[in-house]
C-alpha cells in the first residue's frame, strides 16, 4: 500500500492568543527511512513521457496529502484526501483528479470554538508493522482548539471516507495558572498491532503553559499517548510526558530487524533532563538552561519505556531561545550484505531546528536505534557554523542506483559505495518560505569492514547548491543503466525532477570539487503559483508514479499521460464551409477544467491553427458549434486543449471542410416554347441556397427566374417554365441561357445552358391592294385579353394603338410617310402575361412629300373606300386653309374646306368626286388647289375615271 504525505502547517487560533506551530510533515502508514514515500517502482522508459496528467483547483494551497486506497471500487487506484489550508472541509479526490466527495466537521465539531484540523494520516490498525500493510481501515485527523468548561480535547479516528469517527481523548487541562490560554492540539499519529491488540498513539501538544507542578509529570499534557482497542474501542492505556512540549509532528516509529519492539521518538522542544522534572517554560526561565535540545526515545512495551534522552548542543550564544528536534530512523542498506556490516540496519537520525525567531545552528546526528548511542563517536554531529537559523528537510531513498563506478581506487578508494540508501538533507525555513541559498546533503553509510584512512561511517559524500526547497525522493523515470530514484525540489512556481550523474563522469570531469553537477535535472514543470507540498504515489494502481503537488492555486498531478484526458471529439467527417458545424466531445476522464477549454481548429497540413471557441468553465461533456465561414477548404482536426494545462488535450479524427461546387446544368431540351415547362437536376456540394437565373444571348446581364428547387442528398431539382420574354416580340426565336447560384456565397455558380425559344405568331389578314386605307383581321378567341395593342412599323416608322380585341377588325389608313414592307403585329400588350401575338406584313408604295391624292386616278362609281380620294398635304406653318376643286376650263366646282384650321405638317381631305349640287362629276381632269392663310399654295391634278 501506498501511503504519502507532506508538509503541514498549523495555523495559530489569533483569537485564543496562540504562538504558530512549527512547519512539519506526517508520514504514518510510510516507509521507516525518513521518506514521505512508499511508492511502486515506475514503469516509465524515458522522461519524456513525463507530463502534467490532470490539475484541479480542488485541495489548493493544501499542507497535507494522502494517498491510499480508501475506497472500494477502481480496482487498485487510489485516492487523494487533503484539507486546503484553513478548511474544515476534507476533500477526497479519486486517481484522475475528479473530487468524488467531501465532508465538512463543522456539522460534527461546534464551529463556535475556533479549532484547526490536520489530517495526521492514513492508518491501518490491523498492521504488525508500523510503516503498514494491507488496505488503510482508519483516517487520522488532528484538531487543535481552547478547552472551554471541562470537555475534553481530542483527535478524530474515522472510516478513511472521513465518516463515523471516534474521538482520542486527553484528560482535561488543568487551570492552575489561568494567565496561560487552555489551547491544545490532539493529533493520532500511528496505528497498528502491539502485542496482538489494535493500537493507535497519538501527539499531544499545548503550545504555550506552565507547569507549577514540575514534580507531578501528570499535569503535563505534552507526551504520546497510547490507546488500545481490547474489543470495546480505543481506551487510553497509557502515555508517556514531556516537557516543556513536543511538536505536532508524527514520531519516528520503527521495529528494528533486532526486535519486535517498536521504537517511538517525537519531536521536542527544548528541555532539561530528566523529562518529568520541568522548570516552568516562558516568563522566568533561565537562558542558560534553553541552548541545550534534547532528543527522546521511546520503546513500546506494556508501557512505553524511556530508552534515553539524549542532549544535542546548538552552537548558540545563552540568550537564544527555544528550538526544535525532529527523529527520524532510517535504513541506509538494503540488507543483502548485512555481515559486512559493523551496525544494525536501521539509525535514528535527529535534527536540530532553528527560524529568525528560535535562532541557532542546525546539526544532524546519526544515533543507534536501540540504545540511542552515535553511531560515529568522533564525528557525530554535522553542521556547518555559518548557515544559522533554518531547518532541515530529510529524505532517504537510493539515489545513487548503487552505483558501483566510483569503487576503483583510482578514482576515489576511501569511501567504497554505499549499497542501499542514502540520506538526504536539505535546509528548510520553518515557515515554508523557499531557501535561496540551499544545499543538498548526501550522506552515505560507508559499508567497508574498515574504511581507509580512518573513514567515517555517516558521511557526507557532497553539498550540492540550489534555490528552493527539497520535496520527495522517489522513482519517477527509469533510467537505462541503473535504478536511481529521482529528487524533487521546487523553487517558487516551479517543480524540478532530478536524478544523479554516474559517480566516475562527475569525479573525472572536474578536479574542482565545488564545481562537480552530481546532479542533473530531468524534468522541470511551470506550475500556477508556489508549490505547497508534493506526494508520490501508484494512484492509477498499474505500476507507474505519479507526483501529486499542491499550489497555493491548484493540485497537479504529473505521470505518464492518460488516454484521452478530456474524453473523446467526434465531428462529422465533412462539413460545409460557412456551415454551423457541431462536435462533440465527452466522458472526460480527470478533473478540473475549471479555467474552462479552448477549441482550435488545425490544418493537417502546414502549422496553421484557428482558436473558434472558448468553453468556461469547463464540462464533463457536452456538444459545441463552430463556424466554418473562416476556414478555407481542405482537411482539419479539432483540438480541445484545457486553458490552464495545454498538454491536457483531446484531438478528432481528421474532418474535411467542403467549398461549395455546382456541377453544370443541363437542361433536357434545346427548343422550348413560351411556357413550356422546364425540370432538370444537377449535383451540388455544399450549396443549398440557389437560384436559377437567366440572361438572353451572350450577355452578362443576368436577372432571377421564378422556380421551385428542392434538394435531396447531393442533387438539386429544379422546375420552371419558359419565359415569354415580349409579348409582342419581333423575332420567332430567342437564345437563352440558364444557371444556377448560390445565393450565400459570392462567386459559386454553375455552367450555363443554352437553350432555343421559339415562340409562332398567329395569322393576321390584310386586304389586299395598294391604297392606304385596309382592313385587319384577326381570331379574337386567341387572345385571352379585351383590348389589344397594334403596332405598325416599318423600315422609317412606327406606330402603336390600341383597339378592342371582340370585333376582331381594324380599319388601318396609313399616313404617307408608311412606306416598303408594312408589319403588322397584334398583342395582349406590356400589362398582359399572355404570350399571344399576330403577325402579318404587306407592300406599300411610298408616295410624293408635298400636295398628292391618293388614290389617282379614281372612280368614284364603285363605293365604298375605292370612291373617295383622299387629299393630302404638307404645311410648314400652322393657318386657316381653304381646298377648291375646279374643272379644266377653271371653274368653280367645289369648295372641300374653307377657312379651316390646319396644324403644320401632312393634313388630309378626302372628295368623293361630286360638285356643289352633290352631283358625280363627268370623266376628265379636274384642278385642286390648297391655299393657306400662311401664304402656303399648291396644286394637283385628279383625273376622275368612271366605267
Amino acid at each position: 500500500m501506498v501511503l504519502l504525505f507532506w508538509v503541514l502547517l498549523l495555523l495559530p487560533l489569533a483569537e485564543a492568543g496562540a504562538q504558530p506551530l512549527t512547519s512539519t510533515w506526517w508520514y504514518p502508514n510510510g516507509t521507516p527511512e525518513g521518506t514521505r514515500n512508499n511508492p511502486a517502482t515506475t514503469k516509465l522508459a524515458d522522461t519524456a513521457n513525463l507530463q502534467i496528467i490532470w490539475r484541479t483547483e480542488s485541495l489548493k494551497n493544501s499542507p497535507v496529502l494522502l494517498a491510499g486506497k480508501v475506497r472500494q471500487e477502481g480496482a487498485n487506484q487510489q485516492q487523494i484526501i487533503g484539507l486546503e489550508s484553513g478548511s474544515h472541509i476534507l476533500r477526497f479526490l479519486d486517481a484522475f483528479g475528479r473530487m468524488y466527495d467531501t465532508v465538512n466537521y463543522d456539522e460534527t465539531i461546534d464551529p463556535s470554538t475556533p479549532y484547526t484540523l490536520t489530517l495526521t494520516g492514513l492508518f491501518n490498525s490491523e498492521a504488525t508493522m508500523p510503516n503498514g500493510v494491507g488496505v488503510p481501515n482508519l483516517l487520522g485527523l488532528g484538531i487543535e482548539r481552547e478547552q472551554r468548561g471541562e470537555t475534553q480535547l481530542n483527535g478524530i479516528l474515522s472510516q478513511p471516507n472521513g465518516r463515523n469517527g471516534f474521538s482520542v481523548r486527553i484528560p482535561t487541562l488543568a487551570s492552575n495558572d489561568p494567565s496561560y490560554n487552555r489551547i491544545a492540539g490532539v493529533y493520532p499519529a500511528a496505528a497498528f498491532m502491539v502485542q496482538g491488540k489494535p493500537t493507535v498513539f497519538a501527539i499531544a501538544s499545548q503550545n504555550q503553559f506552565r507547569n507549577t507542578t514540575p514534580s507531578t509529570p501528570d499535569s503535563i499534557v505534552n507526551g504520546v499517548y497510547r490507546y488500545t482497542n481490547s474489543g470495546n474501542g480505543f481506551v487510553q492505556t497509557d502515555r508517556f510526558p514531556i516537557a516543556p512540549g513536543v511538536y505536532p509532528q508524527a514520531p519516528a516509529i520503527t521495529i528494528t530487524d533486532s526486535s519486535a519492539i517498536p521504537y517511538i521518538a517525537p519531536s521536542t522542544r527544548s528541555l532539561i533532563e530528566p523529562a518529568g522534572q520541568v522548570i516552568p517554560a516562558g516568563q522566568g526561565v533561565t537562558p542558560t538552561l534553553t541552548t541545550r535540545m534534547y532528543g527522546i526515545g521511546l520503546k513500546v512495551d506494556d508501557k512505553l519505556a524511556h530508552v534515553e534522552t539524549r542532549r544535542f548542543t546548538s552552537q548558540t550564544s545563552q540568550n537564544d531561545t527555544l528550538g526544535e528536534t525532529n527523529s527520524y530512523f532510517v535504513r541506509m542498506y538494503d540488507g543483502r550484505d548485512r555481515s559486512q556490516l559493523t551496525f544494525p540496519s536501521e539509525y535514528r537520525l535527529v535534527t536540530t531546528n532553528f527560524s529568525e525567531d528560535r535562532p541557532g545552528v542546525p546539526s544532524i546526528t546519526l544515533l543507534l536505534t536501540q540504545d540511542g548511542l552515535p553511531v560515529d563517536q568522533s564525528r557525530g554531529i554535522f553542521s556547518i557554523n555559518t548557515v544559522k537559523n533554518v531547518g532541515w528537510t530529510i529524505l532517504s531513498g537510493n539515489v545513487d542506483g548503487n552505483d558501483t563506478s566510483k569503487q576503483d581506487p583510482g578514482v576515489d578508494g576511501e569511501y567504497p559505495n554505499n549499497p542501499g540508501n542514502e540520506v538526504l538533507a536539505a535546509y528548510r525555513q520553518l515557515d515554508g518560505r523557499d531557501v535561496d541559498s540551499n544545499y543538498l546533503f548526501f550522506f552515505q553509510r560507508n559499508g567497508a569492514r574498515e574504511p581507509n584512512n580512518g573513514g567515517r561511517v555517516f558521511w557526507n559524500y557532497t553539498a550540492w547548491p540550489f534555490k528552493g526547497r527539497l520535496m520527495a525522493v522517489a522513482d519517477i523515470v527509469r533510467d537505462a543503466d541503473t535504478a536511481k530514484q529521482e529528487i524533487i525540489i521546487a523553487h517558487s512556481d516551479s517543480l524540478i525532477v532530478l536524478q544523479m550523474n554516474r559517480y566516475a563522469d562527475v569525479l573525472l570531469s572536474t578536479v574542482d570539487a565545488s564545481r562537480r553537477q552530481w546532479f542533473r535535472q530531468v524534468k522541470a514543470f511551470k506550475l500556477d503559483s508556489r508549490v505547497v507540498a508534493v506526494a508520490v504515489a501508484d494512484l492509477q494502481g498499474n505500476g507507474t508514479n505519479t507526483i501529486v503537488a499542491t499550489t497555493e492555486r491548484a493540485t497537479y498531478a504529473i505521470g505518464t499521460a492518460i488516454e484521452n484526458p478530456l474524453g473523446e471529439v467526434t465531428t462529422k467527417d465533412e462539413y460545409c464551409r460557412g456551415e454551423q458545424a457541431t462536435a462533440r466531445w465527452g466522458a472526460r476522464r480527470v478533473g478540473g477544467g475549471e479555467q474552462g477549454l479552448r477549441v482550435i481548429v488545425r490544418a493537417s497540413t502546414g502549422t496553421d491553427s484557428v482558436m473558434i471557441a472558448e468553453l468556461k468553465p469547463a464540462t464533463d461533456s457536452g456538444t459545441f458549434t463552430f463556424p466554418t465561414g473562416q476556414l478555407l477548404p481542405g482537411s482539419y482536426t479539432l483540438l480541445l486543449q484545457d486553458n490552464a494545462v495545454p498538454t491536457l488535450s483531446a484531438t478528432s479524427l481528421s474532418f474535411t471542410i467542403t467549398g461549395p461546387s455546382i456541377k453544370p446544368l443541363v437542361l433536357p431540351r434545346s427548343q422550348y416554347r413560351p411556357g413550356d415547362a422546364i425540370a432538370a437536376q444537377t449535383v451540388i456540394r455544399c450549396a443549398s441556397n440557389l437560384r436559377l437565373e437567366r440572361a438572353l444571348g451572350s450577355g452578362n446581364d443576368w436577372e432571377a427566374v421564378p422556380a421551385t428547387i428542392t434538394y435531396l442528398g447531393d442533387t438539386a431539382f429544379i422546375q420552371t417554365n419558359a419565359p415569354c420574354l415580349d409579348p409582342c416580340p419581333t423575332q420567332q426565336t430567342a437564345r437563352l441561357r440558364f444557371r444556377l447560384v448560390d445565393t450565400s456565397l459570392a462567386g459559386v455558380e454553375s455552367v450555363a445552358d443554352t437553350i432555343t425559344l421559339l415562340t409562332e405568331p398567329i395569322q393576321l389578314s390584310i386586304d389586299s391592294g395598294a391604297a392606304r386605307a385596309r382592313l385587319l383581321r384577326w381570331n379574337p378567341n386567341l387572345f385571352d385579353c379585351d383590348s389589344v395593342e397594334l403596332t405598325i412599323t416599318t423600315a422609317d416608322a412606327a406606330g402603336v394603338k390600341t383597339v378592342s380585341n371582340r370585333p376582331g377588325i381594324y380599319d388601318l389608313n396609313l399616313p404617307r410617310n408608311f412606306a416598303g414592307t408594312v408589319t403588322a403585329r397584334l398583342c395582349c400588350g406590356s400589362g398582359s402575361s399572355s404570350c399571344t401575338f399576330g403577325r402579318a406584313a404587306f407592300e406599300l408604295e411610298p408616295i410624293e412629300v408635298g400636295t398628292y391624292a391618293q388614290p389617282n386616278p379614281f372612280n368614284p362609281m364603285l363605293g365604298g373606300r375605292e370612291s373617295i380620294v383622299e387629299i393630302f398635304y404638307d404645311l410648314e406653318l400652322r393657318g386657316s386653309v381653304t381646298i377648291t376643286i375646279y374643272d379644266a376650263s377653271r371653274a368653280l366646282v367645289r369648295q372641300l374646306l374653307r377657312s379651316g384650321d390646319k396644324e403644320a405638317g401632312l393634313n388630309v381631305e378626302q372628295w368623293d368626286g361630286r360638285n356643289s349640287d352633290g352631283a358625280v362629276v363627268a370623266n376628265g381632269t379636274y384642278i385642286c388647289v390648297v391655299e393657306s392663310s400662311s401664304g402656303e399654295q399648291s396644286s394637283i391634278p385628279i383625273l376622275i375615271l368612271k366605267r
